[in-house]
């Protein structure tokens, strides 16, 4: 049900210019759920404007993202925890760190 959301969210916001990769997840499952089930997925401008300062000379990121499971009553049957791999692209990354890559061999 959320595998795969925050990796596509991230990736039709950040474009081309990053690697995004599902890195670890968790569920705990709290109680059984016997209606329609619901999770909202949020990314904040404060998420995307720290993934991008972590990135911008290809440093790695793993930001975490947490997402509650409820039934069609608002109770929670189930938290998932879940942390992505993010990287800028070397062609995306500033010039400083991009001419240390290049005389590293």
């Amino acid at each position: 049900m959320t595998d795969p959301i925050y990796s596509l969210m991230l990736m039709g916001i950040l474009r081309e210019q990053y690697y995004v990769w599902d890195k670890e997840a968790s569920i705990n499952f709290i109680k059984p759920g016997f209606s329609c089930l619901e999770a909202e997925f949020v990314v904040t401008q404060g998420m995307l404007d720290e993934i991008a300062e972590k990135t911008a000379c290809g440093e790695k990121c793993f930001p975490e993202f947490i997402t509650h499971i409820k039934d069609d009553t608002g109770d929670v049957v189930a938290t998932i925890q879940r942390k992505l791999y993010i990287r800028k692209k070397p062609k995306y990354r500033s010039s400083e760190n991009a001419d240390e890559e290049m005389t590293v061999t």
